[in-house]
């Protein structure tokens, strides 16, 4: 890299992570200390941000400040952190956080400690999905690690788990394992002749075939149900109406299955989400209360994607009919199965949340408010920065700052608060794409917990807010302000790792998610956001030009 990109790399790098103490003149001797080499940059400010001393790490010689700082940076780790490096050295793939303390053998607690540490810096690369999250290395520090092992016991302890994994899975796909909560569950006791129409049905969604072909086998399930009363035909037709863009006639097909008292779970789900998201609230909780009834919630029986689905469809339609004390009391034992943990304690979240909103009474608010932080940090050190548990962290920290607006909270709420701030808000910002740590409303609401944690003579929250507004002399270095106006998909419909981009003059740009430092950031991009970016001075002229590196604004 140049100096000037090296230097705005190390200024932007620091701000994600929440470290704000380097000046100017310590981000010049860092870029020139590590002959502006991205890598050794990075770990150097990893470095800083778990505790080295600044001036120590930049008064190594170039040649040796990649080993010092990777060296050193593992050394203020604590040991688990360690261990969970040659874990996912060892494992070679992305894992959850109860995959890792399954392969490391210990605690949910221990875990969480390594990797609040690990989070902070780029050893790792975060991953997550809509009900889970996973991690694994980052490609450079994999090629460290395999010239200097941090503890070969442990990857020969992982390898030899794996294994034996490996035989027990390998197993278990020899049984029938469908769920029955599944779009496309088929029942083991399905008869011969409505077992084939089914998979086709099926299969025709999997690999996309063409709309006419499935109109055709909509014509063949109607031909089946006129004989065969049976809930799996509706809802393969339901599914093929999805397939076809025609919500209306899957709702009906659904209603018909009902009004015929055949309704199985999975069809029984799916109805109740279509009167969700048709806002038919009282309608959704009449058909989807029965799965709640019949112990569906439970990881015993379905999947954690179809254990939130049920959650959506029951309590959080609960709460919007204002059955927020009801389901408050029902989900308060959210924490007992580590399986549907994240998933009950959000809605645990949401129904507190909402009683916060209408309490005036400073010392219920108080207690809620101490709920609220309680339950996300318990869930954010078992779990993992879960997307839908950020996003409803979001709403509490919405929330919470509007009723401190009005009231000022007991001293023990003041001091989780303060707590919760400093553990969670960085990763809450960085993860999610609606804010950052320099938006208004954040920086108000660190201002007002400092304030009351003064007043209460506690702990105040660092200041980890930025107030950094864009920054002129980027211009000079060659950055320029873009709008993303294409994402592409893969055919199963997972963004690709690079999207496109324009400036004023309509100048089409390449940016792939190697020239973002937050890998998350870049992947909660979307078509209209803005972006800073430094493009490549060689690139083919027919076509978008590749940039070298990209800033969210």
């Amino acid at each position: 890299m140049n100096v000037g990109a090296a230097q705005r790399l190390a200024k932007s790098y620091a701000s994600i992570r929440g470290e704000t103490s380097l000046d100017t003149e310590t981000i010049e001797r860092l870029a020139e200390k590590t002959q502006c080499n991205p890598l050794a940059i990075r770990i150097t400010i990893d470095g800083i941000v778990a505790g080295l001393d600044v001036n120590e790490a930049l008064s190594q010689t170039k040649d040796g400040i990649l080993d010092f700082s990777y060296k050193n940076l593992l050394q203020s780790l604590p040991p688990v952190s360690n261990r969970i490096l040659e874990c996912l050295f060892a494992a070679n793939t992305q894992l959850s956080r109860s995959e890792i303390r399954i392969l490391l053998e210990t605690d949910s607690d221990t875990i969480a400690t390594g990797l609040q540490s690990l989070i902070r810096t780029s050893l790792i690369s975060r991953h997550a999905d809509s009900s889970v999250e996973s991690y694994s290395l980052s490609g450079s520090i994999r090629d460290l690690l395999l010239r200097n092992p941090l503890d070969e016991k442990t990857r020969e302890s992982v390898v030899h788990r794996l294994s034996s994994q490996e035989k027990e899975l390998a197993r278990l796909k020899t049984q029938d394992r469908a769920d029955p909560l599944d779009r496309d569950f088929i029942p083991p006791n399905c008869v011969p002749q409505l077992a084939q129409p089914l998979l086709t049905a099926f299969s025709m969604v999997q690999r996309n075939a063409s709309k006419a072909s499935m109109a055709d086998h909509l014509d063949d399930l109607r031909g089946h149900m006129r004989e065969h009363s049976v809930s799996e035909l509706y809802r393969a037709a339901t599914v093929l109406f999805y397939a076809l863009n025609d919500r209306s006639s899957a709702r009906q097909i659904l209603e018909q299955a009902r009004q015929q008292d055949i309704l199985d779970p999975a069809a029984r789900l799916m109805l109740a989400e279509h009167y969700k998201d048709d806002e038919m609230y009282n309608e959704c909780k009449e058909v989807a209360m029965p799965l709640l009834k019949d112990g569906w919630f439970s990881a015993d029986r379905t999947d954690r994607t179809n254990l939130a689905r049920l959650a959506r469809v029951t309590w959080l339609v609960e709460i919007w009919l204002g059955e927020e004390n009801s389901v408050a009391t029902r989900t308060r034992d959210w924490s007992i199965d580590p399986v549907s943990r994240a998933i009950k304690g959000s809605i645990y979240v949401t129904a507190i949340r909402r009683l916060l909103r209408n309490e005036n009474s400073v010392q219920r608010a108080s207690g809620y408010i101490s709920e609220l932080t309680g339950c996300l940090d318990s869930i954010f050190n078992s779990d993992g920065y879960v997307g839908f548990v950020v996003a409803e962290a979001v709403n509490a920290i919405a929330s919470i700052s509007d009723k401190l607006t009005v009231i000022n909270p007991e001293k023990s709420s003041i001091e989780k608060l303060a707590t919760f701030i400093d553990q969670h808000l960085v990763p809450i910002c960085n993860i999610h794409n609606r804010i950052s740590l320099g938006d208004e409303n954040i920086v108000q609401f660190v201002e007002r917990v400092q304030d009351l944690a003064s007043q209460a003579k506690v702990s105040q929250p660092k200041a980890v807010t930025l107030r950094q507004a864009e920054d002129p002399a980027l211009a000079q270095y060659g950055y320029i302000p873009v709008r993303v106006y294409a994402r592409p998909c893969d055919s199963f419909g997972n963004f690709r790792a690079f999207l496109f981009a324009k400036d004023d003059d309509g100048n089409e740009y390449h940016v792939s998610s190697r020239a973002m430092v937050d890998r998350v950031a870049f992947a909660n991009l979307r078509e209209g956001d803005l972006l800073l970016v430094l493009p490549r001075e060689d690139y083919d002229e027919d076509k978008a030009r590749p940039v070298r590196d990209a800033l969210p604004q």
